[in-house]
């Protein structure tokens, strides 16, 4: 009787030292698609810009992990059928009838969703978990540049379709689904491995936008803007509690990162 106790009592211990362990393989597996971007300075801003992008100024960004792409209607949907955030409103009743949109592109539910209020986008990384967010304007231009000084990913002429697609480039294709979104991670992702931080959707940043009540920034640029808005330094924003079906967002995880 006495052995079987100690046996149980070994297996239970043994069970327990798992524990973290298991917890840790899940979070790495969570966290795949994220990409850690090192602590540095960067020169953040453009003279050549609009007013609200000068003058230049030296940041220092701390180390932090960011999603590679955009959030995925797939991803939001969850959320959506678990009560926690609404369907926006511009999804109409047949969003996500397969036959309704498969003629369209067949990997639809991998396009950025968008027409997600800031307001909304914060619910969906509380519902992630606690350490999900979205990013600083800092963060997101520091991760965007990858390392470059010019006005645009690619150089500074603002041909670089390989990137990108824009009213005045290649999104023609899904005219008929009412705006030109593609797949995300279907263009070449930065020098550091993040796709679409130029062009598909612009994306919600966590500032109030120069301190305007009630607002937030946007960065990166649309499927449905020109060129010159792509530029890495080129700022916008949108009110807080209303979805704009150009813009998305992606995660931050903000745990610290050594």
């Amino acid at each position: 009787m006495l052995y079987k106790d100690i046996t149980s009592l070994f297996i239970l211990f043994f069970l327990l030292l798992l524990i973290p362990f298991s917890n840790i393989y899940s979070e790495e597996k969570k966290l795949k698609n994220f990409i850690l971007i090192h602590e540095g300075y960067f020169d953040m801003g453009s003279d050549n810009g609009n007013n609200d992008e000068k003058p230049i100024h030296r940041v220092f960004v701390e180390s932090f992990l960011i999603s590679k792409s955009e959030v995925t209607i797939w991803e939001y949907f969850e959320c959506v059928k678990e009560g926690i955030v609404p369907m926006p409103n511009w999804w109409n009743k047949n969003y996500f009838d397969e036959n309704y949109y498969r003629a369209i592109d067949p990997d639809w539910l991998n396009f950025p969703v968008a027409g997600i209020s800031w307001e909304d986008a914060v619910k969906f990384c509380k519902w992630k978990g606690q350490n999900y967010r979205l990013p600083t304007e800092e963060e997101w231009e520091y991760a965007a540049r990858a390392g470059v000084e010019t006005e645009y990913l690619w150089g500074n002429e603002s041909a670089g379709g390989d990137f990108f697609d824009t009213y005045d480039s290649t999104a023609t294709k899904l005219a008929n689904f009412g705006q030109g979104l593609r797949s995300v991670m279907s263009k070449k992702p930065n020098n550091w491995g993040l796709y679409d931080m130029t062009g598909n959707v612009l994306e919600w940043c966590q500032n109030v936008y120069d301190d305007r009540k009630h607002t937030r920034s946007v960065r990166g640029g649309s499927w449905n803007e020109y060129s010159f808005n792509l530029r890495l330094s080129n700022r916008s924003y949108g009110e807080q509690n209303k979805g704009y079906k150009g813009v998305g967002f992606r995660l931050v995880y903000q745990e610290k990162v050594e």
